[in-house]
This record gives C-alpha cells, structure tokens and sequence, in this order.
C-alpha cells in the first residue's frame, strides 16, 4: 500500500471523533432519528474508506466508528424519555437510593424487599457504583444510573473488538461486533438493566485479559482476574452464574478434545464457585442461590413432561421453527429470510471454524467458549421453560459474545466461494474480469448486516407504516395505536411525568395504617422507583381493590381501560370504576387515585 493512502485513510478521523457529539446534539433537539442515521452511514463510510487499508490504519479507524456507533445506539434509546425506561431499572433505582441516602451498603436485602427482588440487593453495581459516580459527577439520582452504566457499557464493543481481533483480521473482527451491536438488545432492553451492563462489560475485560496476558508477573495476573471475576459476581448473579458455566465448559471441552486448548480454566473456575458460593450465601442471604436452585429443580421436574409442549417455548422460537402464526406481508418476509440468513452464516461458520486445519493457539482457545455460546442457544430452545430464566433476547445476547466470530469465518466462507466462481467464469465466452472480488463479497456481506440491523431496529416497520415495535423510531403512533397491544407494551416500558406527579402526590398522603394496591405496570415501575415501594407490599387490581385501601391507577387504566397483569397479558376494563374503588381522591388527567374509606 502506498503511504499516501496511509494519510488519505487518517484525514477520516477527525469525522469520525465528532460523530458522538453530533449525535448528542441532535438528541438534544429531537433528532434522535439521526443517531439511527449515524449508525448506518458511520457503518458504510468504514467499508468504503478502511476496507482496502492497511490493517494499522483499520486498527485505528474501526475501535472508533464501533465506539463512535455504539454511543449513538445507546443513547439514541436513552433519550426517548427523561424518566427511567424498562422494569429492573426501576428496583434498582430504589435500592441505589436507599444505599445513596443510607450512606452505606449492608446486606440485609430482606429488610426492604421480599423474596421476589431480594437478589437485586447483592448486585454492587446498582447500589454502590452508581453512588461512587454520584458523588463524583454531581448529577441527579435518575440521571446517574440512567446513564453512568450505559455510558460505561458504551465501551464494551471497544474492547469487544481488542477481543477478536486476538484471531480475527480487523474487518472480520468488525463484522462480528457490528453483529452484535445490531441486536436491539444491546442498545434497547440493556439500558434498563444497569446491574447486566457492569456484569458483562466487566466479562468481556476478563477475557480480553486472558487472551491477551499482557501482564507477566504471576501474582500480578492472579490478582486482575480475582478481581474481575469478584466484579462479575458481585454486579449481576445471572450473569455472575453464566461466567462460571462458561468456564466450566472452557476448562471441559480440551479434556474431551485434544485439538482445542486451554485458557488454564482450572483455578480461575474454582476460584468462581467459591466467590459465588461465598457472595450470594452473604450478601442475598441465600436467596438468589436459592432462585437457582429452584430454576434447576423446576426445568428438570419439567424436562420430560413438557419436552414436546410448544407452549413451553418462547414465542420466537415457535415462529422461527413455523410452528406458530406469523405476520403475513413481503416486508415479514423479507424479515424472516434475512433472519435465517445471518443465523446460517453463523451455523456454517461455526462449521468452519471447527473444521479449520490450522488453527492459531488463540482459536484453539476460543472453540470452547464458542461451543459454549451455541449450547445456551440450543439449551433456550431445546430444554423447557430454560429461556424463561433471563428471556430469549437476553440469552441470545449473551451468546452473541462468544458466537458472533462465526459471522466472519462465514463471511470467509462467503468471500471464498465469490472468488471460486470468478475463477470459473474466467475465460469463458463472458469474459468476466473482477479486480475486486473481495470487496462484492464484502458489499454482500453488508447488505446482509445493515438489513439485519433495519428489521431488527424497527426501521422498516417504521418507514412501512407497519405495526412499529421501536419507541425510538415511532414513539408518536405507539402511544396513540389504535392496537391495544402496541399501546400496552409502549406505556408498560415508559413512565409519564403525569404518573410520576401522582406517585409523588401519593407518598406524601397515604395513611401508614392504609395499604396500596395497584395494576401490574405501576407496581413494577413508577410506584416501584419514584414511590419507594416494594412491590410485594402492593396488591393486584381488582382483587384487593374492595378492602378500603388506596387504589392507584396509571394511564393505562384511566384513560383506556387496560390493566396489564403480566408483560404482554393485559385485560380491558370499564372505566366506570368509582362506584366500586370509592371516592375519588386525586386525578390529573392521567393518573387516579382512590380511597375506600
């Protein structure tokens, strides 16, 4: 390569170092389409400018498009609402106010909560993080966790990206953090789950670190990664227990094969059951090791009864496997083909990858930790009720970690058989001359990406005026769809000024010889988070509603009759309610509360 297409590559970066701050400034006004736009447009600028680079230039430009891109995503949902969005976000809120305003963390979860959300009380990273970055950053309650671990997890496709580039060439590595990126988990349901954030930012570092062993020194080593793996335990016990399954397959799978190697598992396995064990009998009083007991306990008991029961699947599973109904239209079409399309680029890839007859030690390495990625795939689709654990978006998410590679030794796969047919096609009557062969095979590649992320994203419901799943995109037609489904699920992850008001009326109010009883969507979010209750202290409408308690209703329930019992389960109710609630107390148009007497 010649040195001035070295120079010519760099003068891209001063764009590339302003497009978050672009991004920042257009959500400011609005504009939070455009950070979908930076997203994309950052994505192809990186194929054009860098694909032919040299890999120094490439290694420079890509860490800062994906960080570039992956501040845009994040905040992009992050500013759909000042006020916190999602269910977890908002015990975890209440525990780090607790915490914050205590001064100090001590674990007696039970004390506040019962047994339903006592494991949010061991995860350090919603309680004592978020207070240390409060007290540092000066900035509101709200704003610190609604932002601190998101910006923190902003950073984790960086060094996602170190991570592959162990032993992938960097527009493979790229590829497979794009991948990644593009699943609205990373950018949509994460934002809600500060504890998940820390936890798998802290497991992407560790094994960046363990593939990397940049520090030689023994004990210097030993005392990184006690430290990180102390940090995954202690920031999220789901997380906390797939890092030690994941580890256990690592250190199983070179005793089975002799053609992977090791990561020198051993120890550091060990050295996790006992902090987990240890962690959660102390900090969550043996309650979120219980939760696993039951899980296990549970999903046995029920292995074999309920094995060929499609009921006992998520619903995206029996869709993908045509065993339950489906959206008809060309764009659902479309959505479902470019689906099965990236997953069989990462079956074939994996294949690839096995199959691969010189392998570097570092793939040698990461075969198990792939293997290990796909058996949680196939564990959520295969075992009943297993995805009910975390749900299926968060699995896949998680496995996309160790699985997404698979993407790239596709796309090898893919880049491979483009060349082979122009190897044919030479000489023929055709007389086809491609100079760039690689970079058609990449152009299909994004295609195939970009579409991926267009569908999932919501984008082209969006554009198609279809029924719109993405608040970011069609937050307006969500919360006025004449689908009740739709407004359900909109109203059931975003909190409304007029519902934060009521709750704040509420506390000030309520008589400590009185309970509260309220619909499922206030008790798991605005009384939850603003009001400072547990959600076990509140009962369900309607059943409690007749003892002469205070009755709280959101908007849902007051200004269209929907009373969510569960996510994605709700009933409609008359609105004609006073006569059976009591006396009306308090309305501001959205929010209502009664009192029975």
């Amino acid at each position: 390569m010649k040195p001035g297409n070295d120079m010519h590559s760099d003068n891209y970066l001063p764009v590339l170092v302003l497009l978050p701050f672009l991004a920042a400034v257009a959500s400011s006004l609005g504009i939070r389409n455009l950070m979908i736009a930076t997203f994309l447009i950052i994505g192809s600028l990186v194929f054009l400018v860098v694909l032919k680079a040299d890999v120094a230039v490439q290694d420079r430009v890509f860490p800062l498009a994906i960080g570039c891109m992956s501040l845009s995503l994040i905040l992009s949902s992050n500013l759909v609402s000042n006020n916190l969005s999602g269910a977890d976000i908002q015990v975890e809120f209440n525990i780090f106010q607790q915490v914050s305003k205590a001064g100090f963390w001590r674990p007696e979860p039970m004390v506040y909560y019962g047994s339903g959300s006592a494991p949010y009380y061991s995860a350090l990273s919603i309680s004592i993080l978020p207070t240390i970055i409060r007290e540092v950053t000066w900035l509101p309650d709200a704003t610190t966790l609604q932002f601190g671990s998101s910006i923190l997890w902003a950073l984790g496709p960086v060094v996602l990206y170190k991570l592959y580039r162990k032993f992938l060439e960097p527009r493979h590595a790229f590829v497979s953090v794009f991948l990644f990126m593009s699943y609205p988990t990373f950018y949509g349901e994460m934002i809600a789950l500060a504890r998940q954030e820390i936890a798998e930012l802290l497991l992407i570092v560790l094994l960046c670190f363990l593939f990397y062993g940049t520090v030689r020194t023994t004990r210097a080593r030993a005392l990184i990664v006690t430290v990180l793996t102390f940090g995954i335990i202690t920031a999220h016990y789901s997380i906390g227990y797939l890092t030690i399954a994941i580890l256990g397959v690592s250190w199983i799978a070179p005793r089975i094969s002799r053609k992977v190697s090791s990561l020198s598992m051993g120890l550091l396995l060990i050295g996790s059951v006992v902090m987990a064990a240890g962690w959660y009998a102390l900090a969550a009083g043996g309650v979120a090791a219980l939760g696993l007991a039951n899980f296990v306990s549970f999903t046995a008991n029920h292995f074999l009864e309920d094995f060929i029961n499609p009921n006992s699947r998520p619903t995206m599973v029996l869709q993908a496997l045509g065993l339950a109904s489906v959206t008809p239209g060309l764009l659902h079409d479309l959505n479902r083909v470019t689906q099965y399309s990236v997953l069989f680029c990462m079956v074939v890839g994996f294949l690839v990858f096995l199959g691969k007859n010189q392998k570097s030690l570092t793939e040698r390495q990461m075969i198990p930790l792939t293997v290990a990625g796909f058996c949680l795939l196939f564990a959520s689709v295969i075992v009943p009720y297993f995805a009910a654990a975390l749900n299926l978006s968060r699995f896949y998410s998680f496995a996309l970690l160790f699985v997404s590679p698979c993407f790239a030794y596709g796309a090898k796969g893919i880049e491979s058989i483009f060349r082979s047919m122009v190897a044919s096609l030479r000489g023929s009557i055709f007389r086809v001359q491609i100079h760039s062969t690689t970079l058609k095979a990449w152009l299909l590649i994004a295609t195939i990406l970009f579409s991926y992320f267009l569908f999932t994203s919501g984008w082209a419901w969006a554009v198609g005026m279809d029924t719109p799943t993405s608040p970011i995109l069609d937050r307006q037609r969500m919360a006025t769809s004449p689908d009740l489904r739709v407004k359900a699920s909109y109203f059931n992850a975003y909190i409304i000024a007029e519902d934060i008001a009521g709750t704040y009326w509420l506390t000030s109010h309520l008589a400590p010889d009185r309970f509260l009883c309220a619909d499922y969507a206030s008790r798991y979010h605005v009384l939850t988070s603003y009001g400072g209750f547990s959600r076990e202290s509140i009962s369900a409408v309607p059943y409690a509603c007749r003892l002469g308690n205070y009755v709280y209703l959101d908007i849902l329930y007051t200004r269209y009759g929907i009373a969510l019992q569960a996510p994605g389960n709700w009933t409609s109710y008359d609105l004609q309610l006073d006569t059976a609630l009591g006396s009306r107390i308090f309305s501001n148009g959205a929010t209502t509360i009664y009192s029975g007497g």
